[in-house]
């Protein structure tokens, strides 16, 4: 993981060494291969006189590890974290281990110098501390510092303990010689198929669920050849390219998505049977009212008249309820006497007509309820770049030299209006974060070769080199940006 900062330059123009506390190096979640390097490098680094030399090519995770072995460290005072860069010689290392420990300002002379830190690790060794010393991305130190690393680890072997961390190949550069430490190399290793899957399940997915397919992920570790910072960059190129938006639209919305829609259509189904059924319960009961009105039986009345008695019976007067009782008003109209036997045989009886119950027309409504249309996820806001991050963006390789960085944008803008017509190449500023506030940062470049680079940071002036320029690939600052 390639940090983007390797010291603080505040509005001053000051050297800090990168001192790590308690709560300043956070390690992530280790694949299982980075714990078992961090524990072996944790053991030699407590328990053996070899100087400790970690290397990997670009993004196999080396400074994970360097900061995973600086946080298991209790006191902050027995650890001493730097960032290389080519301007790092012995003298900042020596005066770095004074300021740790707190110790007077040092002679200029190399061998005094030495033999004060010596003899105050021992002093402090009989306490029962000891100091180890991390440097990150040492394939910026020159051979000769190297080697002076390699003969300042045998000093004090018991009281001071170098890990060095750094690209592959830079090793080779330190001598066989019976002045120097011993050396022990770990040479770092692509990552398993399955920590792949750890990795990205861990950086891209949610909920601890991987965002690629089987097939996907198989082409991912293909790309990237198994070293981490390729893997991520490969899963999020894939994740923004147009196949894979192509396919997520005809797959459709993602399951969370499907199943807020389906409670939604529930609720509003369930609603809607509920209100009809209210009205078909309703409806039915005023059916039945009408049904029972017009098929109850009206009773027969034996109203036998002779033949020829004429009734003239009006009919009642229309109301707005029907009248039951009318069969009853026909039989006690008054009429002749009527002969002791009746006759009934064709004698029909009188019905009065009944109006059937009309429907009561106040029925109520079914409620119709409309599902709001569940808005579709917004796209993230692309990042609004400036000029120069624009540039730095779209450069197709090289290195820059960072010179600046800030916490307040006008310091970085002024130091960059101070110093564009004082040095080789243009000076461009981004913004990033760090320690969780604004981080302004000005480079110089973009230059084809790690070569030309350093060629631009030797005509620097010198209050510019003073200040350890930090030469790094310009793809780094792209990932940062992205």
């Amino acid at each position: 993981m390639e940090t983007d900062f390797d010291f603080g330059l505040d509005s001053g123009m000051n050297l800090k060494a990168d001192v790590p506390k308690a709560s300043s190096v956070k390690v992530t979640r280790l694949l299982p291969s980075q714990a078992r390097h961090l524990e072996l490098l944790s053991h030699l680094a407590s328990y053996s006189e070899l100087l400790v030399v970690v290397s990997g090519p670009e993004g196999s995770g080396k400074s994970v590890i360097a900061q995973g072995l600086a946080a298991q460290r209790e006191d902050p005072e027995e650890t001493l974290f730097l960032t290389a860069s080519i301007m790092l010689g012995m003298p900042s290392i020596l005066a770095a281990i004074a300021g740790v420990w707190d110790m007077p300002n040092l002679t200029d002379d190399g061998s005094s110098a030495r033999e004060a830190i010596r003899n105050e690790a021992l002093e402090r060794y009989k306490k029962g501390n000891g100091l180890l010393i991390i440097i990150d991305q040492a394939e910026q130190l020159d051979s000769e510092t190297l080697n002076d690393i390699a003969h300042f680890a045998l000093l004090a072997p018991q009281a001071i303990s170098i890990a060095l961390f750094g690209c592959s190949g830079f090793e080779s550069v330190f001598r066989s010689s019976p002045a120097q430490a011993p050396i022990h190399t770990l040479l770092l290793e692509p990552l398993s198929f399955e920590e792949a899957d750890l990795l990205l399940t861990d950086a891209l997915g949610v909920d601890g669920q991987t965002p690629f397919s089987d097939d996907e992920l198989t082409a991912i570790y293909r790309q990237s050849a198994g070293w981490p910072r390729a893997l991520i960059q490969a899963a999020e190129n894939h994740l923004l390219s147009p196949v894979r938006a192509v396919q997520r639209s005809s797959t459709g919305f993602p399951v969370r998505n499907i199943l807020g829609l389906a409670a939604i259509a529930t609720v509003v189904i369930m609603l809607g049977m509920y209100q009809l059924g209210r009205d078909e319960v309703e409806q039915t009961s005023v059916e039945s009212l009408a049904s029972s009105a017009s098929t109850e039986k009206v009773p027969e009345v034996a109203a036998v008249f002779p033949e020829e008695t004429q009734l003239d019976i009006a009919p009642p007067p229309a109301s707005g309820k029907s009248d039951f009782n009318y069969p009853s008003e026909v039989a006690s109209l008054p009429t002749d006497p009527v002969p002791q036997t009746p006759v009934v045989a064709n004698a029909s009886p009188v019905v009065p007509t009944v109006k059937p119950i009309e429907k009561v027309e106040s029925v109520a409504e079914p409620v119709k309820t409309i599902a709001k249309p569940v808005a579709a996820p917004k796209e993230l806001a692309t990042p609004a770049y400036t000029a120069d991050e624009s540039a730095l963006l779209a450069a197709k390789g090289g290195y820059i030299v960072q010179l600046l960085g800030s916490y307040q944008a006008s310091g970085a803008d002024g130091f960059k209006a101070d110093w564009q017509v004082k040095v080789t190449g243009n000076l461009y500023r981004y913004k990033t974060s760090h320690k969780g506030r604004d981080w302004f940062v000005v480079v110089a470049g973009v230059y084809s070769s790690r070569g030309e680079a350093t060629a631009a940071v030797n005509l620097l002036p010198p209050a510019l080199r003073k200040q350890s320029p930090w030469i790094r690939p310009v793809s780094a600052v792209q990932d940062v940006l992205r």
